[in-house]
């Protein structure tokens, strides 16, 4: 890229059941074409996307498939092609057995890794659930830490050149995969480990004759801009829908990350639903357990509840089938087609406006067509959905009109209790804008304002009579937040997230100042244009994104030691509406109504950050 060598000579094989593999089989390359992508995006982090790329097709006839290739701009990408067998059945299946498909680094690349967890360990044997921490600039060869491989997606410096590795564009007839640990620098593409999902459900794919796999993606740049902004993923993923139907993303107010479930009952649901309302967000969702401390009979109510205010009510469950033995409940709702119709059904029947699904059991062919199963019933119903415990997004925000995220990160709700987690986040969170949150949307649960990041008995929010006396389990084992209030503040900036889950509390509104609510209360969640200012993973993160022709911009630091950010390129007569910071003693500032000079530089404290919101012409700074 630009003279520097990105990737080496990479194998590109796939082996078929009932084909003889045989070396030295020569490709009949198709002579070279061009092609193009345009699409707007209402849910994404680029409203317009408009890409022009080379393609070539390489034929292996011999070994039953053909390798379509892409180069855009920002990278490239490979999907297998099965040829259909002469004289063989219309819709007849083929069983791809194992993928044969690399990418190799030059000497000296680094890597930001995410450790593929074990199958059916971990909490009551829901892993793998793609929430890890990352192996932070690590020689690739690095091992993880069960031996397990590595997730999508994985973020390589080779010099100065970045890529990011991942997959897109998922037929439901296609496994889930991810790569191996490297050999001479080398990741190999794997498919689902044997104790996903259920065990008796087969590791390979099953595809029909003239079917496709997904597409093996790699985005590429000569700085860090590139992997951020890049929409390649979304790209290569055919739009199956003509409009929204009405499912809009939002911003969404949550009991459980700090009460966890002793705030799911009726009362402490009424409640979080008038903090939606007050602070002016479009959802609300209420957690696990709702079928037994509130009921089905009286879901109904707090559904209208809620619709009155001007808010939609969110609902938890549990995908279980099978395949883990998480207790909360509802379980065994969305895990067959019958039940899922029945209970969408219901849903819509008393107003209930989308769901969050967790507990998922891993990246099988069985387990990826549930995802797409889901979906598309979900779209059929007219219900947003929110994927928890799950895999990475593979395109989905352009498959599927109901998709809005996934979590698929070592999310919020991972710090909560006492440990190291809280320690690690602030740097964690630098990470993600270069890795996970540039692939899809997620759903970390940004802004936790309390500075314990969990609810012990005796807390201001603890006043509800109608709250259960049971205390979460974590109790008196809290972690306190490691972070300024503007660095929680700007998260919603720096992280996509289409449906965001704020982990805001009752107790906190008159807590902070007005200009903290007014811009939670308008902060958008989807994007017309994203800039990548400045930062490194790991270290620092600077991000301008606009919408309807204002400007937020947002920095955090994940480094125990002070930065400076400059900022500057920004329109004549540019105004900051509000500017949230953190004062020389780390207490939060407010400051409006700021004409900005033409450069001006911030001091950010360790773990700290700010946000502004800029209006004027042209108010997105550059580079």
């Amino acid at each position: 890229f630009n003279g520097e060598p990105a990737l080496w000579v990479s194998p590109m094989v796939i082996f078929i059941d009932g084909v003889t593999p045989v070396a030295g089989v020569k490709l009949k390359a198709s002579a070279p074409g061009k092609g193009s992508v345009s699409y707007t995006n209402t849910r994404g982090k680029s409203l317009k996307v408009d890409k022009m790329y080379n393609s070539r097709t390489f034929s292996v006839p011999e070994q039953g498939y053909e390798i379509e290739l892409r180069v855009f701009d920002d990278g490239l990408a490979y999907r297998y092609r099965l040829l259909p067998t002469a004289g063989g059945d219309e819709g007849r299946c083929r069983r791809i057995i194992a993928e044969n498909s690399g990418f190799a680094f030059p000497d000296g690349s680094r890597g930001w890794l995410t450790q593929l967890a074990k199958a059916k360990e971990g909490w009551c044997a829901t892993n793998p659930s793609y929430e890890d921490h990352y192996h932070m600039d690590v020689a690739l060869e690095e091992k993880s830490d069960e031996r397990q491989g590595w997730i999508f997606p994985a973020l390589v410096r080779s010099g100065n050149v970045w890529t990011l590795l991942t997959e897109s564009g998922y037929p439901g007839e296609y496994p889930g995969c991810h790569l191996s640990e490297a050999r001479s620098n080398t990741f190999m593409v794997e498919f689902p480990h044997a104790d996903h999902n259920l065990r008796h459900q087969p590791v390979w794919a099953s595809v029909a004759d003239g079917g496709v796999t997904p597409w093996r993606v790699a985005v590429i740049g000569d700085s860090p801009a590139a992997i951020v902004e890049t929409t390649l993923p979304d790209d290569l993923a055919e739009r199956t829908f003509s409009d929204d139907g009405g499912l809009k993303p939002g911003k969404a107010s949550w009991s459980w990350l700090y009460h966890a479930d002793a705030w799911t009952t009726y009362e402490g649901q009424r409640k979080f639903i008038d903090l939606a309302a007050r602070l002016g967000l479009e959802y609300c969702l209420t957690d696990a357990l709702w079928d037994v401390n509130i009921g089905r009979e009286r879901m109904g109510e707090l559904a209208s509840y809620a619709r009155e205010r001007g808010v939609g009510l969110l609902v938890w469950y549990n995908s279980n089938g099978a395949w883990n033995d998480a207790p909360q409940s509802p379980t065994d709702c969305f895990n067959t087609r019958e039940a899922r119709c029945r209970e969408m059904e219901w849903l819509k029947s008393i107003g209930i406006a989308g769901v969050k699904i967790d507990f998922f059991g891993g990246d099988k062919q069985d387990g990826m067509q549930l995802y797409e199963d889901i979906l598309c019933d979900a779209d059929s119903f007219g219900l947003v959905v929110n994927f928890h415990g799950a895999t990475l997004p593979r395109g989905w925000s352009r498959i599927h009109r109901s998709y809005m995220n996934s979590e698929a990160v070592f999310g919020q709700e991972m710090c909560r209790g006492a440990g190291p987690n809280e320690a690690a986040r602030p740097a964690h969170c630098t990470v993600l804008p270069f890795a996970r949150n540039a692939v899809g949307p997620m759903d970390f649960t940004p802004v936790v304002l309390n500075r314990r990041l969990a609810w012990v008995e005796g807390d201001d929010d603890a006043d509800l009579s109608a709250v259960s006396g049971e205390v979460f389990r974590d109790a008196g084992n809290a972690a306190v937040r490691v972070t300024t209030d503007a660095f929680e503040l700007a998260l919603p900036v720096i992280f996509f997230e289409p449906l965001t889950h704020f982990g805001i509390t009752v107790s906190d509104v008159d807590r902070f100042p007005e200009t903290v609510w007014k811009y939670v209360g308008e902060v958008p969640t989807v994007w017309d244009r994203t800039v990548f200012l400045a930062g490194e993973p790991g270290k620092y993160v600077v991000m301008a994104r606009e919408k309807d022709g204002e400007c937020y911009v947002a920095a955090i630091n994940g480094t125990d030691s002070e930065i400076s950010v400059p900022l500057k390129g920004w329109g004549p007569k540019t105004r900051a509406e509000y500017v949230i910071r953190s004062s020389d003693n780390g207490e939060l500032v407010c400051e409006t109504g700021c004409v900005m000079p033409d450069k001006t530089e911030i001091r950010v404290l360790p773990r700290d950050g700010f946000v502004m919101k800029l209006t004027g012409r042209s108010p997105v700074p550059v580079r």
